[in-house]
């Protein structure tokens, strides 16, 4: 097989959507060899933020020596982004190899027993963690927390919630409190529980009762462990335990992420010093999290796409931005809205584009939802034309609203 042809048998089980449930993965597991039962996680859920705590988690862990596995979703640029160790990415070669070993497996199912992409997803991923002879892997969820296929698991090291805040809402609930429950489903027995430490209306107390339920020791992350001591364009300067630590991720809320992933570690038993923890987080590069890709004119990527997440996003551009161009595109099931009435005021004008996906919102809806907002609004046709428009305007640009947006802007710089 192919590595073409690997990526292509993948997508043939987007035909199937995103059905939450653990008993089609925990059968496709099962008849590959259980292989997450001889692996060792930090499984991180949450609704904003798991994506950078976990590269935080997984660059100290190299750092400190660790052959560390990483699990995130969604890739920006590369497929083979979903499943890395130590940095860097599967080969094309090992993910076709392992996507046979388990095509062979599926071929066997009928066709109302097949899984569902994100579950051939988790499949390869385990396999490959294992197959690698990972000491830990970085285990991001993928939606929800407790019929996320990535849930599976037995028992982890540490179950981590990041910020919870209103996204999902058709399947995850549309208050808070039934968010939290369903990513507090990853808690597990007897196990740790690590809890980033802002958090909204009764999340406290649902992560609690569930921890109490299990008998899971809860770690409330101490904010006043870290000290601010410059902030940056690139990533904030602070300080934890008395020493300077340059974070390489920008945002206002980065240092509690990194925070969250330190206490982690902590918590797991897992060994690392300080200057792991230095190092690790000067090394943690994400893409698509306020990455600035030009300084002249300043070109800003945010994947930001609900409105707590954009809430970094607008403190970022008040502070180091004027009145820049904005390149909008979102997805039609986010909550459009509150996310412009947040950013599309900052913007001196906004092209609004269609993101290449069929769940994308059209670029002519977007531009009738972010006129509420902005007077100078102007209908692209392609992203590429967006970008060369908003460039001969010679302003900073910031391009934001879908990490499928920011996957495809990428291509062009």
């Amino acid at each position: 097989m192919t590595y073409k042809q690997a990526t292509d048998y993948i997508d043939s089980f987007l035909i199937f959507g995103s059905k939450l449930g653990l008993e089609r993965i925990t059968k496709l597991l099962n008849d590959l060899g259980n292989p997450q039962d001889k692996l060792k996680f930090i499984h991180i859920a949450g609704t904003n933020g798991k994506g950078s705590t976990s590269k935080f988690c997984s660059s100290i862990l190299t750092s400190a020596g660790y052959k560390t596995g990483m699990f995130i979703s969604p890739y920006i640029i590369d497929f083979r982004e979903r499943f890395q160790i130590n940095g860097e990415m599967i080969s094309e070669e090992q993910l076709s190899t392992i996507v046979e070993q388990i095509k062979q497996v599926v071929d066997t199912y009928p066709k109302d027993e097949l899984p569902t992409e994100f579950e051939i997803v988790t499949a390869i991923g385990m396999l490959y963690f294992y197959q690698q002879k990972c000491d830990v892997v970085v285990l991001e969820v993928g939606l929800g927390g407790r019929f996320d296929s990535t849930n599976v698991i037995k028992n982890p090291l540490a179950s981590v919630i990041c910020s919870v805040s209103i996204d999902h809402t058709e399947q995850l609930g549309d208050t808070i409190e039934k968010i939290a429950f369903e990513k507090a489903g990853i808690i597990k027995e007897n196990c740790n529980t690590v809890l980033y430490p802002v958090q909204q209306n009764n999340t406290f107390k649902v992560i609690s009762e569930v921890c109490e339920k299990k008998n899971s020791d809860l770690t409330i992350v101490n904010a006043d462990e870290i000290e601010f001591i410059k902030r940056d364009i690139n990533g904030d300067l602070i300080r934890y335990k008395n020493t300077e630590i340059k974070l390489a991720i920008a945002g206002f809320y980065q240092p509690l992420n990194f925070l969250t992933a330190v206490t982690a570690i902590e918590k797991s038993g897992l060994k690392v010093s300080i200057d792991d923890i230095k190092n690790g987080a000067k090394n943690a590069v994400f893409p698509a999290r306020l990455q600035l890709i030009s300084t002249n004119p300043k070109i800003l990527l945010d994947g930001a796409h609900n409105p707590d997440g954009v809430c970094s996003l607008k403190e970022h551009l008040q502070k180091y931005f004027e009145k820049p161009v904005g390149i909008i595109g979102m997805m039609k099931d986010k909550d459009c809205d509150k996310v412009l009435s947040q950013i599309a005021p900052l913007f001196s004008q906004i092209y609004t584009v269609t993101v290449n996906n069929p769940r994308s919102l059209s670029a002519c809806e977007l531009k009738a939802k972010a006129k509420q907002y902005c007077d100078n609004v102007i209908v692209e046709n392609s992203l590429e034309s967006a970008i060369n428009n908003a460039k001969s305007t010679k302003s900073d640009i910031c391009i934001c609203g879908s990490f499928y947006l920011c996957s495809e802007a990428l291509k062009f710089f």
